[in-house]
């Protein structure tokens, strides 16, 4: 909130630099705006267009689902949100979790959340992981009667892709 229009207007124009400086990490169609509240003062509304997320990716994962498809739908979102890690630690750091990571694998990771005032703090890639995944790999492990045969598979592709972050954790969670 701000009292006066002139602090809020300088508070617009540097949220819409942040946001012009970032606009190849960030998701698109957003726009800044300083509305007056109705007594005098003002706020400012930063407005974006919904865009589903990673997590809404993995928790929309069908029932009957082969387990081929879940396992590798669970690598490409582990290599997805890494991705996004490395993109999000630019200046100023965004905040990298399955919330925030624009669920469109098929492109560079975006960040899909309202830009924070400041920078947001930086997880050690496997804690990320580990956190982040955690829960989507037990929810499925409970829900899925095949979810050894979702484990094999993981195994298969570890097997080729010994170096992978992402598989030794998903392994790791899945075990």
């Amino acid at each position: 909130m701000f009292a006066h229009v002139e602090d809020g207007r300088g508070a617009l124009i540097g949220h819409a630099r942040r946001l012009a400086a970032n606009q190849e990490r960030l998701s698109r169609d957003r726009v800044v705006v300083l509305a007056d509240t109705g007594d005098g003062r003002h706020r400012l509304w930063e407005l974006m267009r919904v865009e589903p997320t990673l997590e809404d990716r993995l928790r929309g994962i069908a029932p009957d689902a082969p387990p081929e498809t879940v396992a590798r739908l669970l690598r490409d979102a582990a290599d997805h949100l890494l991705r996004a890690r490395r993109t999000f630690e630019g200046e100023p750091s965004l905040p990298c979790s399955l919330r925030t990571v624009g669920g469109d694998m098929h492109r560079s990771p975006v960040f899909a959340d309202l830009v924070p005032d400041g920078p947001a703090p930086t997880r050690p890639e496997e804690r990320l992981l580990e956190e982040e995944l955690g829960p989507i790999v037990d929810e499925l492990t409970r829900a899925r009667p095949d979810f050894e045969t979702i484990r094999r598979n993981l195994l298969r592709a570890g097997e080729v892709r010994r170096q992978s972050v992402g598989l030794r954790v998903l392994l790791r969670l899945s075990s």
